[in-house]
């Protein structure tokens, strides 16, 4: 009678366990909510600053399907706690860069942000941004031919100030070596310039790349500059030829 028993408490032991294990696989895919935003099933822990590398691991490795995890923006996470996807203790968003960790995103399966494969750098920039290891192209474009080529690939006003204000920059004899927040460095080369009626010019002493930024209608748009003496963020007329670094 105990040997039946026995048998009985092990059958239904494992049922509870293999009943477990399947609420534990069901849990181990991306809620979706509202039909776009998809949360990922677990927290990734409690951490004092953004934690990057393990983002771009994450990232890098498709994650569930998806290659473009981020933090929640505030709004988001309020969604998420309307609808009872995380706890109540803090979280950490885009606002607030402190908390518990877990991860949205609003893309489709395969997308990739972080695209560190493909020659892109965490430099460890607040916001988030990834340079691109080399220039797109050995010579240059004018403005418009960038954003024809290029469009939101191009740094914003607001890039090129975090690089230059965030970063440490190294003079090489021929350029600059550009050292993030997280260590790692990118080159950015003194390639000179073409002006406007097609002569290059202080090739290797000066640097100057495009952002996407226009300036108030004119026929001018926002570049970054840099000699070994300076680097500034500059007006040029757009009929100009510049180098091309890329973001993301």
């Amino acid at each position: 009678m105990r040997r039946y028993l026995l048998a009985i408490l092990v059958a239904l032991t494992a049922g509870l366990a293999v009943q477990a294990q399947s609420v534990e696989q069901q849990r181990a895919e991306p809620i979706v909510l509202y039909g776009y935003l998809k949360v990922f099933p677990n927290d990734l822990g409690t951490f004092d600053a953004e934690p990057r590398t393990v983002i771009a691991r994450l990232n890098e490795q498709q994650q569930y399907g998806y290659g473009t995890w981020r933090l929640p923006t505030n709004e988001e996470l309020s969604l998420m706690r309307g609808s009872n996807v995380i706890g109540s203790g803090e979280y950490m968003t885009k606002e607030n860069k402190r908390g518990i960790v877990r991860l949205v995103t609003d893309k489709e399966k395969g997308d990739t942000l972080y695209a560190i494969a493909a020659g892109y750098v965490d430099l460890g920039l607040p916001s988030g941004t990834l340079w691109k290891e080399q220039n797109e192209i050995d010579g240059f474009c004018t403005y418009e031919q960038a954003i024809a080529l290029y469009g939101n690939g191009l740094p914003t006003k607001e890039q090129l100030e975090e690089l230059k204000l965030i970063c440490k920059w190294t003079w090489t004899g021929s350029g600059y070596e550009v050292e993030g927040p997280s260590g790692a460095t990118i080159t950015l080369p003194a390639a000179g310039y073409r002006d406007c009626y097609g002569s290059v010019k202080n090739v290797g002493s000066d640097g100057y790349f495009w952002s996407s930024t226009p300036y108030n209608g004119s026929e001018l748009a926002l570049e970054l500059y840099f000699n070994s003496g300076q680097v500034d963020i500059d007006l040029n007329y757009r009929c100009a030829g510049r180098s091309v670094r890329l973001v993301r």
